[in-house]
């Protein structure tokens, strides 16, 4: 192994037996174990589709939030969370100090005993790492100094419209229909293209939603389809709306320094393909079109160029109450980081030298949700499309999935084979465990270890596959060190006597 690669601490080693780590006796302290005692995954093992089964209470939520942060501070690595339950709304806040502190009790198994002897330790790392939570809730705020300011971490979540599939957008619609608004989405993505080329220049204009332009664009050249000099008349008209300057004109040294004189033909091409596709589609089928842009008129925007990307992007799925907009919101995302890891791949290969390139892990809870094996509409099967390719072709683009699901029966099998990386957790019964061994294609695995989960603690892990080594391993996962957007129930809380004098309703 390189020398330089690290090496992810997700827990901490078991005994021979397989039973709590060594660690774990009395009088142990935050911070204080030997190296011996973690269990530790080379990070390069990640290159790989993961996927993660467990029952609810088996702690999986813990060890998802402990393998981003590993992945966070020990590697180069992009991470983006399709969040469903608001698990990581608050990632960028650290659990409290107290929790580094609070002696572990042995005989309870309470207190989370970090692999770090403070938060201040974590916090070192923790804060280099450049976090957006994309909501829908509102600015959030924080409190400092008493006063409340806006948390800076936290974004409008946006979908990027272009981006949507026609298939999604002609469901429930006629074939004729089906055409035509293939041929308006291609119509505003080549605005969208044509705007995002005035920015990359520093144009303001290109702020503008792509979906309103695109409107305004085809008001104006729509009534000169029929004229016999179209294509140049509308083309002039776009010049003149957008302020472009599709001539080389200028002094020397604007055509030398600036792409847009060095370069007219790039607008002239984005152009054409404006103009093209307004022949095909009717204006009944454009107020269809563009009264479903509308309905979510709050999530459109340009996209961010990656330059700017984030190392962790989480995407607050629950923020959106309607599920179509949770769906466009998933999809929307997800075709963009397809497109640009595909991007990167071809920018390196034409490159004619060695460029860094690191990979994009995206992550989902509750993955049966989104990738069902059977599929209810067109919208549900063209997102599992998307995600099959993604599970077949992304080792080449550097991008990975990391799945996690308590049905896993439930989940789409295409993508389950493409998983290298498993683990599993506690599981209910011996039959829940047959039918998971089925789903996961583990027939012929090591049944000595699989049979344990069925009486496994919370945080308990097998795993198999490339980060596992040359055979299935078994750990608890390390404690969390970032705050949980939910909040468990508690038995302190709820399971007391209600009156404060200690009497009883019968």
């Amino acid at each position: 192994m390189n020398k330089n690669q690290t090496d992810l601490v997700l827990g901490w080693k078991v005994d021979a037996d397989g039973g709590d780590p060594l660690y774990w006796a009395p009088g142990a302290r935050a911070g204080y174990q030997e190296k011996e005692n973690l269990f530790l995954v080379p990070s390069a093992s990640m290159a790989a589709h993961t996927i993660i089964v467990a029952q609810s209470g088996s702690g999986k939520s813990f060890f998802l939030g402990r393998l981003l942060e590993e992945l966070m501070i020990s590697t180069k690595a992009y991470c983006v969370v399709l969040d469903p339950d608001a698990d990581f709304r608050k990632v960028h806040l650290l659990d409290s100090a107290s929790s580094w502190t609070t002696p572990y009790d042995h005989s309870t198994r309470t207190g989370k005993l970090h692999t770090e002897k403070s938060q201040a330790d974590f916090a070192k790392v923790w804060k280099k790492v450049t976090i957006e939570i994309e909501t829908a809730r509102g600015p959030a705020t924080e409190v400092g100094g008493g006063d409340a300011k806006t948390d800076g971490h936290y974004k409008e979540l946006k979908i990027w419209w272009p981006s949507i599939s026609e298939e999604i957008l002609a469901e429930d619609t006629n074939p004729a229909m089906r055409a035509e608004l293939y041929h308006c989405q291609r119509f505003v993505r080549a605005v969208a293209e044509l705007l995002q080329l005035q920015r990359s220049e520093g144009r303001h204009r290109s702020l503008d939603s792509p979906v309103r332009v695109a409107e305004d664009i085809y008001k104006k050249i729509r009534p000169l389809v029929e004229i016999p000099n179209y294509e140049q008349t509308s083309r002039a008209i776009i010049v003149e709306y957008l302020s472009i300057q599709t001539e080389a004109r200028g002094t020397k040294e604007e055509k030398l320094n600036s792409p847009r004189y060095r370069d007219p033909f790039r607008y002239r091409q984005r152009i054409s393909r404006i103009t093209s596709p307004i022949k095909y589609f009717s204006d009944e089928t454009v107020t269809f079109y563009f009264s479903q842009a509308k309905m979510y008129s709050n999530l459109q925007a340009v996209r961010q160029p990656a330059t700017n990307r984030s190392r962790l992007t989480v995407i607050d799925m629950s923020s959106l109450k309607e599920r179509s907009a949770r769906f466009l919101a998933v999809y929307s995302r997800l075709a963009l980081q397809w497109e640009g890891a595909r991007k990167r791949w071809e920018d390196a290969g034409d490159a004619g030298k060695h460029i860094e390139r690191v990979p994009t892990f995206i992550v989902l809870d509750e993955a049966h949700n989104l990738i069902p094996a059977s599929t209810e509409n067109k919208s549900e099967q063209t997102l599992r499309e998307l995600f099959r390719t993604i599970a077949a072709e992304g080792r080449k683009y550097s991008i990975f999935l990391i799945l996690v699901s308590q049905r896993p029966d439930k989940l789409d099998q295409f993508v389950i084979s493409e998983c290298e990386n498993k683990g599993i957790m506690r599981l209910g019964s011996e039959e829940v465990l047959q039918k998971f061994k089925t789903a996961l294609g583990m027939e012929k695995s090591d049944d000595s270890l699989l049979e344990q989960t069925t009486k496994f603690g919370v945080g308990k892990v097998i795993i198999s596959g490339p980060w596992a080594g040359d055979k299935a391993k078994i750990f608890y996962t390390a404690a969390r060190r970032t705050k949980e957007g939910g909040a468990n129930l508690l038995p302190e809380d709820w399971a007391v006597r209600p009156f404060r004098d200690g009497s009883t309703a019968r």
